[in-house]
């Protein structure tokens, strides 16, 4: 069964408080800068938090600390020590990111790479001086791509809720 963009929205509508505006991509396309584009169309903040889908353990700490490096900035983007760095969760000021989002989506490959480098300032957050610091066991960068990382996910959620109750 394949779930489309409406059933996908009321899904999220239910869950997410009614704060929340949930917008489509306005084409469709493999690339996270189709999406990029259509928030940052909609935020009316002059920056956004940009994550993936796919992270469920987004820690408010961090993101208000790369909110904060962000400031005066076109980005704030966390680094790893190896150079690694996570365009996916990551503060963009959204009027100078909307332009090279748009400037970057007509590009061959239209990469989140090619967007990041048309931006002016952008700042590197130490992911394991800084972010850590926060989050010790980094859960903020967990991915789910796999039924192994959902059977991990939901064993940490179960770990968790117990731990409060």
């Amino acid at each position: 069964m394949v779930i489309g963009y409406r059933e996908l929205k009321a899904g999220y509508e239910a869950a997410l408080p009614g704060s929340v505006r949930i917008v489509n991509d306005e084409q469709e396309g493999k690339t996270p800068l189709i999406g990029i584009a259509a928030g940052l169309q909609a935020a009316e903040s002059e920056y956004a938090f940009i994550c993936s889908c796919d992270v469920p353990f987004v820690n408010r700490a961090v993101v208000g600390l790369l909110f904060d490096r962000a400031s005066g900035a076109d980005a704030a983007i966390p680094k790893w020590s190896q150079g690694h760095t996570e365009p996916l969760e990551a503060v963009y000021r959204t009027s100078s990111t909307l332009v090279a989002t748009r400037e970057t989506l007509p590009l061959d490959g239209s990469r989140l790479k090619v967007m990041i480098d048309k931006l002016g300032k952008v700042v590197y957050v130490p992911v394991e001086a800084e972010i850590r610091a926060l989050d010790s066991d980094l859960r903020t960068f967990f991915n789910v791509n796999t039924r192994g990382d959902m059977d991990r996910a939901e064993e940490l959620c179960g770990r968790e809720f117990s731990a409060t109750t």
